[in-house]
């Protein structure tokens, strides 16, 4: 009679198995994504009820033990006396827009209407605003500043530009941030992770700009709990966000 092989896999597989079965082994508990209250880090737009926070979650995904990050968030609060259980969410554009330092300049008339039915929510995407590391760039600031008087020639211009941006890139590099995983696919699992930290089954997203990409990135990987979608001035996946600005510019 023939000997039947059981590859060295399988047999691994179920002597594991049992293990968890008898007690032996514990399964690991998946790790939720942790939300502190903390004070708004902007001023409050008059009348306005609002509770802020920081999701912290990991900076790379694919390393969970890695280092984390923290995404700042303010939940403003409906006036209603019944508003519906789903907020909207605002996904900011840019990408690199920092949402919450225009809250107090332009949120009565951009963003309460919104207030009348339901809770909004905003935040500051990974690698912008109030969240930490924010990925800014003072070296191409203060460039500006610093040459906008002066009569530079195309040439001139990008060759300062790009060594000031390359200064940053280097700096941010040499702190120990991660370039890499600041990318939209990172940020939509950002917000799921947002969603299940508040404790919403669904929600409405109001994407712009840059924020309809990260829109479609969330629907894409993680269409639960997502109830409608919003779209302003889309910007498909499939789409190179720099490559076809120029050939954009003149259509429009």
């Amino acid at each position: 009679m023939r000997k039947v092989a059981i590859p060295i896999v399988l047999i691994l597989a179920l002597m594991a198995s049992l293990l968890v079965a008898c007690g032996k082994v514990e399964e690991p508990t998946p790790t939720l994504p942790k939300y502190e209250s903390a004070e708004c880090q902007f001023a409050i737009p008059p009348g306005q009820t609002v509770e802020c926070g920081y999701l912290t979650v990991p900076e790379d995904r694919s390393q969970p033990d890695g280092p984390t990050i923290r995404l700042h968030v303010a939940i403003f609060r409906s006036p209603s006396d019944n508003p519906a259980p789903d907020p909207v969410v605002y996904l900011a554009g840019g990408p690199g827009e920092q949402s919450l330092e225009t809250v107090p300049l332009v949120f009565n008339p951009r963003f309460a209407p919104f207030l009348a039915n339901r809770d909004l929510i905003m935040f500051d995407q990974r690698g912008t605003g109030y969240s930490e590391p924010a990925l800014d760039c003072p070296e191409f600031t203060d460039l500006a500043y610093e040459t906008l008087d002066q009569d530079l020639s195309p040439e001139e211009s990008v060759t300062l530009a790009t060594d000031a941006i390359c200064s940053c890139h280097d700096r941010l590099v040499s702190e120990g941030i991660n370039l890499a995983a600041y990318n939209s696919a990172e940020s939509a699992a950002d917000l799921n992770d947002l969603r299940i930290a508040l404790g919403y089954e669904e929600w409405n997203l109001l994407g712009v700009s840059y924020g309809t990409r990260l829109a479609l990135t969330a629907m894409r990987d993680f269409p639960e709990g997502i109830r409608s979608v919003i779209l302003d001035s889309t910007y498909p996946l499939q789409v190179s966000l720099y490559a076809g600005a120029p050939a954009n510019f003149d259509r429009a």
